[in-house]
């Protein structure tokens, strides 16, 4: 058996495991051909960089670093995100908003209506903008008062992304 056939083997076999831990179980359907294209790209790398018939490492190690490549962009695209890496994304999108409005405003009170009127896009659905609220909230970086009415949140001022804010004005 080739070295190169043994790269691809454990390549393929990766793959599998990968799936049966369920780390690509959600683009199972693409994750399971890509190493038979991997094959192919490695096949068409040696054609035109090569003489000979039999496919070289090299060849299947670039067609194996290409394979990670579209696994990794058709996963960002395609794949579902997990309950943590949304909380992240939307925490991440109303913490940079907030920032940049304390910034302008000197604001460090705001109604929830009022970021659900004016936020950023990607939180104009209730479930996103209570999810990014109650991990700010979690990580200590804002107080939400929930059960007000109306409901607002105030800037956590003793969080370090917010030092220097000494007054109180609110949306």
């Amino acid at each position: 058996m080739s070295s190169s056939k043994k790269i691809w083997i454990s390549f393929y076999n990766e793959i599998e495991y990968l799936i049966r831990i369920e780390i690509l179980s959600d683009i199972r359907d693409y994750a399971s051909k890509i190493a038979n294209n991997v094959a192919r790209v490695a096949t068409l790398i040696h054609y035109f960089e090569h003489d000979n018939n039999e496919v070289c490492d090299l060849c299947m190690q670039k067609a194996i670093t290409f394979g990670r490549e579209c696994i990794e962009s058709f996963k960002s695209v395609f794949g579902q995100k997990t309950v943590e890496e949304k909380e992240n994304e939307y925490a991440g999108i109303l913490y940079e908003w907030l920032q940049k409005n304390i910034r302008h405003s000197g604001c460090i009170q705001f109604y929830k209506s009022y970021i659900y009127q004016y936020g950023p896009r990607s939180l104009r659905n209730k479930n996103n903008l209570e999810i990014a609220l109650c991990r700010l909230s979690y990580d200590n970086i804002i107080f939400y008062y929930c059960n007000a009415k109306p409901a607002f949140i105030q800037i956590n001022t003793k969080y370090h992304g917010f030092n220097g804010l000494n007054h109180i004005t609110s949306y």
